[in-house]
């Protein structure tokens, strides 16, 4: 374009300014031909008609009309904003694209193309939204998209964040189409996708649910399948895992006379509980082994259970030990690194609990010692006797703070630094302490053990029609449950323990029912690996009585009493319980002995017998040689060599032994 013609355009587009002083149209002339210069061209989408010439000439004719006619010799259609006013004088023509740069820069307009319709906006019009995606995946998705379809310019633009937020800058139509193009992703994110099955094998977890049942308590662990199941329901009726402890129905109803010999009755595969009624996904659910049945979850609407979310199933296996996934494809990954975060090989602990009981009225007898040391000096209080060296650090090897047939040792650590050391020697040859049991066990890290020994009568419950019985348990209960985990200091080992102990008393009755005693402790503790536990201060009273005599005479009314003889004894009772968690060592695989190759007579060397072989006697045995060096395998699963000699001279009864050695077990 000349500049003369370019002159002309000015003057026709800004007519009023034809009145200006000579010095200011100048300056406007400066002014527009610097707009002129940077002016953009016509945004977004590529336009094919910038080359094309046009020529129109306006006399004071309406901007919105005059940007109608020549766009119509374009062939575009135009949509003109409300807000352009204004006027056009002269003649224009050229490239359209040279005639749209000059009426931008004089009218102040902006013009966006979105492939097949031209907006015309003023510059003023610029808006700026904001959207908020899930991720910044997403946003960054939405730019890229933009960009592709050549919706982006120097004007129109967007903005993205780390954490989904985009920002959108340009034309009213340009945040239109970027609007379009989030709600179309959008709708493809949430269309439904093709469901997937997935068995993921466990190998050292637990698929189902497992149930323990002591006394009257019933404690439920929940499986992966509980825990996956859980982590999903939220809001879609997937029920949740059964884990925790709740209380046994302690009153066996409806005997109607039947007694305690009356059995539940055994439910059949596709029969309903009482009536005979078809067959139940419940039933089928309990015949494969599912941790929880499918009834617990509620019944949704037809339109919900289109949801994803609502037709999520996550199933146990009994039978393969495996969790069975219904879900979208994309999402097994997730469950295949969680699965695999929880199946982890545990660490075993052999724990031994020892149940001991000390008379109280004879620990004077006992000899109680107490040692206080620090490391670089110790404080010793003793009884004066030999057994006071056995305090000495390093002075004694471990095995002699139990001698053989003296009965136990029962110690214990507190502190960190400054050990604090009590031992209480207590003789069994003397009938000072009885060990009651000395359970073993073998358990995982978090998981417990427990070790239940009690006792049951049952109260009889009158009714109208039938007869209840009421169960009444008491016995010692010891639960246990350790975790195992290394610090800078080493190996350690948390305790967490339930300790409840109660008797039936003979003597106090109500009602005629038996009185019961019951002590319960909670308490946890932290140890390092190879020491003990000492729980103690359990007292209760007790008494013993018996009759000794003369057979027949002591029977004889009145006389009787002087051939027999009555006693009775009182006595304060203290019950200890010494627990001692062990690391349990891993085991090679014992390797089965290799099958000798079977052999033909002719390779071995013997004689074939030409014919039929007849029958021998069996010949008597030859003395016994000197037995072959035995094996024998202890608890923590090494086995040790015995000779004959060993053998000869091998005991059975085995002496008490527990407590605490500074480390060792």
């Amino acid at each position: 374009m000349k500049r003369s013609d370019c002159f002309a355009d000015v003057k026709a587009s800004c007519g009023a300014s034809l009145s200006l002083p000579t010095y200011a149209q100048w300056l406007v002339v400066a002014v527009l031909l610097v707009l002129l210069w940077f002016a953009p061209t016509v945004g977004a989408a590529s336009i094919g008609f910038n080359d094309r010439q046009v020529s129109v000439s306006a006399r004071e004719q309406p901007l919105p009309e005059f940007l109608r006619d020549l766009f119509g010799q374009l062939d575009v259609p135009v949509v003109v904003s409300p807000a352009v006013k204004g006027a056009v004088n002269g003649n224009f023509s050229g490239k359209a694209q040279a005639v749209l740069r000059n009426l931008s820069a004089a009218f102040g307009l902006s013009l966006y193309f979105d492939g097949s319709v031209m907006y015309v906006y003023m510059a003023g019009e610029t808006l700026t939204r904001t959207l908020m995606l899930p991720n910044a995946a997403a946003a960054t998705k939405i730019k890229r998209l933009a960009s592709e379809m050549g919706l982006v310019d120097q004007r129109n633009y967007l903005r993205t964040t780390s954490e989904g937020v985009v920002m959108v800058t340009g034309t009213r139509r340009f945040l239109e189409q970027i609007e379009e193009l989030y709600r179309a992703d959008s709708a493809r994110r949430e269309a439904p996708s093709a469901l997937s099955f997935k068995v993921f094998t466990l190998r050292y977890a637990w698929a189902q649910d497992t149930t323990v049942n002591f006394g009257n308590r019933q404690l439920v662990v929940p499986g992966v399948a509980s825990i996956l199941r859980s982590l999903v329901s939220g809001g879609t009726g997937i029920p949740g895992p059964a884990g925790g402890e709740t209380a046994s129905r302690a009153t066996q109803t409806k005997l109607r006379g039947q007694g305690l010999t009356r059995a539940p009755q055994q439910q059949v595969l596709g029969m309903g509980e009482e009536s005979g009624s078809a067959g139940s996904a419940e039933a089928v659910g309990r015949a494969y082994g599912s941790a929880r049945a499918p009834t617990d979850a509620p019944l949704q609407a037809p339109a919900a259970m289109s949801t994803p979310e609502a037709m999520v199933r996550i199933q146990a296996d009994t039978r393969l030990n495996a969790v069975i996934v219904r879900d979208l494809a994309e999402r097994m990954p997730d469950y295949e690194q969680l699965i695999r975060a929880l199946d982890v090989e545990p660490v075993s602990i052999e724990i031994e609990a020892t149940i001991i009981d000390i008379n109280t009225d004879r620990a004077t007898e006992l000899g109680i010692n107490w040692r206080w040391n620090t490391g670089r000096s110790s404080f010793l209080v003793g009884n004066g006797t030999a057994s006071d060296r056995l305090l000495q650090p390093g002075g004694v090897p471990a095995e002699s703070i139990t001698p053989q047939g003296r009965g136990g040792v029962v110690s214990a650590v507190l502190g960190d630094l400054s050990q604090f050391v009590a031992r209480v020697s207590a003789l069994q040859t003397q009938g000072a302490a009885r060990v009651v049991s000395s359970p073993q066990v073998v358990t995982l890290s978090n998981v417990e053990a427990i070790f239940d020994n009690s006792s049951t009568f049952y109260v009889k419950v009158a009714g109208k029609d039938e007869v209840d019985l009421f169960n009444v348990s008491a016995g010692t209960s010891l639960r246990v449950t350790p975790h195992v985990f290394k610090d800078t200091e080493g190996t350690r080992i948390k305790l967490l323990v339930n300790l409840e102990d109660a008797a039936i008393s003979t003597t106090r009755q109500v009602d005629n029912i038996p009185f019961v005693q019951r002590s319960v402790i909670n308490t946890q503790a932290l140890i390092y690996e190879g020491e003990s536990l000492l729980i103690g201060g359990l007292t209760r009273e007790a008494s013993e009585s018996g009759v000794d005599g003369v057979p027949g005479l002591s029977d004889v009314p009145f006389l009787g009493r002087l051939f027999k003889t009555e006693r009775k004894s009182t006595g304060r009772v203290e019950r200890l319980f010494l627990i001692a968690p062990r690391l349990s060592t891993r085991r090679v695989p014992a390797v089965a002995p290799a099958k000798p190759a079977l052999r033909s007579p002719a390779d071995s060397g013997l004689p074939t017998p030409s014919g039929p072989v007849e029958p021998r006697m069996p010949m008597a045995p030859a003395p016994a040689s000197a037995p072959a060096a035995s094996t024998r395998v202890t608890s923590s699963g090494y086995a040790s060599a015995l000779s004959a000699a060993d053998l000869d001279s091998a005991k059975v009864t085995q002496p008490f032994r527990a407590g605490m050695r500074n480390g060792q077990n």
